[in-house]
């Protein structure tokens, strides 16, 4: 499915050594696989990779979920724990520090639903955790036979339910890799693939990638790859922007919430969590937003989450969009029981019949032990910004 990459060769070739099987065969196919990309120092490869076995039984997260009828696999190294699903569209489930709790929003549905009838007119699944979308939303609809009163009303919701909530085929698993191979979506046109590794060089960080093709035989279509990490709106998160004109603000949803409040300190964007006003129940809405350099950065508790992505230029980013988009919702004074969706978008691209495109971010999760005030944390990223310095 996915195009291999020098690093991504890297993690099969250990891989592959882990498992033991068909020694000759295996130097002799990554042999040929890496010729043709020019790269034939295959030792040089295999040095220094992180050869972390994995933990035989399921940490008590993993095992609570995995009762509840949740089809789950594990990829987990000395440092950090990732539980993906085929069901519910191929999703994140869990992620956490080894032995911390998990810092996705999960909702009740995942034990409740996990494989629903999958039809034109199913509503929305509040499965949370980390999905993928296509963008712009206000096309979600549009350029689809399977729903016509949702492609008259031009419907900006829900979102596509074959990418969101049809089991994925499981196409790859090892100790440090999960491929799935999603279902051909009538409304969107395209089949999205999704691809979970662990760096063997780094074990604090997380490849998550994507593949969306066109599975028209005559017709072109026009999306964006759009990951989405939900976690609870307590989460501080930071965004490094230029200035107040890379953002955009929307409106509340409900006229019984208030707007969301932020801050710019030190060209770092946050959102901040005071109660709603005087008459009002809530706090809700969304910025979207073009960052000055590619990542986002979200403390949870003592966990420190660094999303990070090639940055773009605004001009390849949908009009209607965000490069980083964040959304929240909370009720009270409660922000910790409400919802903080991190989401980063791709370029938008036209794709003929049977082409490709492909996304990725990586996730850099972080052990913090500072203090719960804004300095400390604030401090705390910029020194780590500074030390991982390969930031894109």
């Amino acid at each position: 499915m996915f195009d291999y990459d020098s690093r991504q060769l890297q993690c099969l070739a250990v891989s592959l050594l882990d498992n033991c099987f068909g020694g000759l065969e295996f130097f002799v196919g990554l042999y040929l696989h890496m010729k043709n990309y020019g790269l034939l120092t295959i030792m040089l490869l295999i040095v220094g990779c992180d050869n972390t076995a994995q933990p035989d039984a399921l940490s008590s997260h993993h095992s609570e979920i995995a009762a509840k009828n949740v089809e789950l696999l594990i990829l987990e190294n000395s440092h950090v724990s990732l539980a993906v699903s085929p069901q519910m569209g191929g999703r994140v489930l869990e992620l956490s520090l080894n032995g911390k709790p998990n810092i996705l929003s999960v909702g009740d549905a995942v034990a409740l639903k996990p494989e629903p009838e999958v039809t034109a007119s199913a509503d929305n699944i509040a499965y949370l955790g980390h999905t993928v979308w296509l963008g712009p939303q206000s096309e979600w609809w549009k350029h689809q036979q399977v729903n016509s009163a949702r492609r008259d009303a031009a419907a900006a919701w829900p979102p596509d339910p074959w990418l969101v909530q049809s089991k994925n085929t499981v196409v790859g698993h090892s100790e440090r890799l999960v491929e799935f191979a999603g279902v051909p979506s009538p409304v969107s046109g395209v089949q999205l693939n999704k691809r979970f590794s662990l760096d063997p060089i780094h074990p604090s960080r997380v490849k998550v990638a994507a593949e969306a093709i066109n599975i028209h035989e005559t017709e072109n279509v026009s999306w964006d790859i759009w990951f989405n990490t939900r976690v609870n709106a307590g989460t501080k998160v930071y965004v490094p922007v230029d200035e107040e004109s890379s953002l955009r603000k929307q409106t509340p949803f409900s006229d019984s919430a208030s707007p969301l409040t932020y801050a710019i300190k030190d060209n770092l964007f946050t959102l901040l969590t005071p109660p709603p006003d005087a008459g009002k129940n809530e706090r809700s809405g969304k910025f979207f937003i073009q960052p000055s350099q590619g990542w986002l950065a979200a403390f949870n508790d003592d966990q420190l989450l660094i999303i990070q992505f090639p940055l773009l230029d605004k001009s390849l980013i949908h009009p209607e969009q965000g490069h980083i988009e964040l959304y929240m919702q909370y009720t009270g004074d409660k922000s910790e029981q409400g919802l903080l969706e991190l989401e980063v978008h791709a370029a938008y691209k036209t794709l003929q019949p049977g082409k490709r495109m492909a996304a990725e971010e990586t996730w850099i999760l972080l052990p913090y032990l500072g203090g719960n005030d804004e300095a400390s944390r604030l401090s705390f990223l910029q020194r780590e910004i500074i030390r991982l310095g390969a930031l894109y």
